[in-house]
């Protein structure tokens, strides 16, 4: 069982019988009275988001969560589409893939949870290597704002803002958390 200080950002527990992660934790403690913990967290199965606040006597249900790799194959306008190691394929709904759905390329091995069966969140890297598609070539005297950035589309058809020296062809390095480039790649 846990209690409230073992509820941290990125805990995984059991609540209403489904799947949460803690997204963010405030633990306040008013004078003579009881612990609280206020926490924001979002269903894993449904993608939902809630605010709530637990005493110092809750006790919570881990939630046993299983990893495993499975080979990503596509996406398209409403799920993306895998396969496990026994040829199996089945989906998962784009609004539960998250921003890791961006990321996402075609035959790539991936790290994925699974809640009782069901598959519930995709385990990207922090960082990522991928492959720049399409850039629009960056011109001299483009700073005169302050920003020397350019939009350019990714090998998995994301759109970000890169620097302008960065062209069609380069390996570059992606904040996946953040969906924000980070430097190029070598």
């Amino acid at each position: 069982m846990l209690t409230i200080n073992d509820l941290k950002v990125g805990t995984i527990f059991k609540y209403q019988n489904e799947p949460y992660e803690i997204l963010k934790s405030t633990h306040t403690h008013m004078g003579r009275g009881g612990a609280t913990l206020s926490v924001k967290i979002k269903s894993l199965s449904s993608g939902k988001v809630l605010s709530v606040h637990f005493k110092s006597a809750d006790k919570f249900q881990e939630a046993d969560i299983e990893q495993k790799q499975i080979t990503f194959l596509y996406q398209d306008e409403t799920a993306a589409y895998f396969m496990d190691e026994n040829y199996e394929q089945f989906s998962m709904p784009l609004k539960l893939a998250g921003a890791a759905g961006n990321f996402l390329k075609d035959g790539e091995l991936v790290s994925v949870s699974y809640f009782e069966g069901k598959l519930i969140k995709i385990n990207l890297p922090i960082k990522i290597k991928l492959k720049i598609t399409q850039a629009e070539p960056g011109a001299k005297g483009n700073t005169a704002d302050g920003t020397a950035y350019k939009s350019a589309m990714l090998e998995t058809g994301y759109f970000l803002q890169v620097p302008l020296f960065i062209k069609e062809g380069d390996l570059i390095v992606v904040n996946t958390e953040k969906g924000e480039y980070v430097e190029r790649a070598s």
